[in-house]
């Protein structure tokens, strides 16, 4: 008998199992929804659920402090608490909704999408990626010098002077 036993396991052990919680609140508090299996779906829907209603309930600072646990950068915490209080607004309970999708084709799990009741789209910072700062700051030139690569440099050093 499974007494005083909550949650599921997932196949992780404690550390990891958090750290996929935190990743998946990050991705549907940033998204509005995700994609992911229906044991995780499970898993992650209650601790969703009170997060949501503690963002309601509490002041911005204690949801924002709440919220920093799970979304790396404070000031992105802060923006995303107050769009979500006033998303919520007048919403006590059953923030989330999930949907039945397809069977993932390798292993046959239930993929399930999670979301929020209403379609909400958060502020989201985007940040350029690193290629961009490359392209962006490096100096455009018509002419390139192509230089000769060392091999062909001794090639025909070796042939001039066997002659």
């Amino acid at each position: 008998m499974k007494h005083r036993i909550f949650g599921k396991k997932l196949g992780r052990n404690h550390h990891t199992r958090q750290a996929l919680f935190r990743t998946q609140i990050n991705s549907l508090f940033l998204r509005g929804s995700i994609t992911t299996t229906a044991a995780k779906v499970k898993a992650l829907t209650p601790l969703a659920e009170k997060i949501c209603t503690r963002l309601v309930s509490q002041t911005n600072l204690e949801a924002c402090r709440l919220l920093s646990r799970y979304v790396p950068d404070r000031n992105l915490a802060r923006r995303l608490v107050e769009f979500y209080k006033n998303s919520f607004n007048g919403r006590s309970s059953n923030f989330l909704k999930t949907a039945k999708i397809k069977f993932r084709q390798g292993d046959d799990s239930l993929m399930v999408k999670l979301a929020f009741y209403q379609d909400v789209k958060p502020p989201v910072a985007v940040k350029p990626s690193k290629a961009d700062d490359k392209t962006k700051n490096s100096p455009k030139t018509d002419k390139t010098i192509k230089k000769p690569s060392p091999a062909k440099v001794k090639s025909t050093v070796k042939k001039e002077t066997t002659k």
